[in-house]
Formats: structure tokens, C-alpha cells, sequence
């Protein structure tokens, strides 16, 4: 997991959020209240696959949360032609809209580590 605030100003106030896990990530821009301002991290003790866990929360004009979801291959069901989705009942847990999209056959390479 990686997480990033480069920035857009010369003083630090105005911060794109790089965060990545693996090969996937996300970028959003925000302005910081200060530029002392530090992500607030969440004391994360333990980690449970099909539930979506909040690592870091960046404050300022908007939050910015950074989450991460992992599931493991056995809940994950594979077709026929390489359509994969998450399989029940492991779905449940996830909330909705990921929900929906996890449930729905795709393509793609499922990241080992």
C-alpha cells in the first residue's frame, strides 16, 4: 500500500491523494486546512477479507477516505469463459454500489500477492 500528497502549491495546502495497493489506485486533489495537517490513520489492528476497511482519511475543503477491500480467491467464483464475480455469501457483506459491481461477471486478472 502506498499513499502519496504531492503538491500543487508552494506552501502544501493544495495536495493530489495518491493511493495504491498493488496495482490499482486512485488519485483526488484536495486543499488542506494547514500544511502541517497529517492524514488521519485509524488504529487498523486486523483485516477481514469481503470487507471494505478504512486506512486513511485525508481532512480538508472535502474529505478524501482511502479504503481497500481484499478478497481472497475462494470466494470468488470463475466461469466457464472467465467471467468472474464474487460469490455468495460472501457478497452480502460488501455494500452497495460495490455490491452490484462485484456481483456482475467480468473480465480481468485477479492480482495475487
Amino acid at each position: 500500500m502506498h499513499l502519496t500528497l504531492p503538491w500543487y502549491d508552494r506552501v502544501g495546502r493544495d495536495v493530489q491523494v495518491l493511493f495504491s495497493v498493488g496495482r490499482g489506485g486512485r488519485a483526488s486533489r484536495v486543499t488542506l486546512r494547514s500544511p502541517n495537517d497529517l492524514p488521519v490513520m485509524p488504529s487498523v489492528t486486523q483485516l477481514a477479507t469481503s470487507f471494505i476497511t478504512q486506512l486513511v482519511r485525508v481532512q480538508g475543503d472535502r474529505d478524501v477516505g482511502c479504503s481497500v477491500l481484499f478478497i481472497v480467491a475462494s470466494e470468488v467464483k470463475v466461469g466457464r469463459t472467465g467471467l468472474w464475480r464474487v460469490r455468495s455469501p460472501i457478497s452480502e457483506r460488501i455494500p452497495e454500489p460495490y455490491r452490484t459491481v462485484l456481483t456482475r461477471s467480468r473480465t480481468g486478472r485477479l492480482a495475487a500477492f
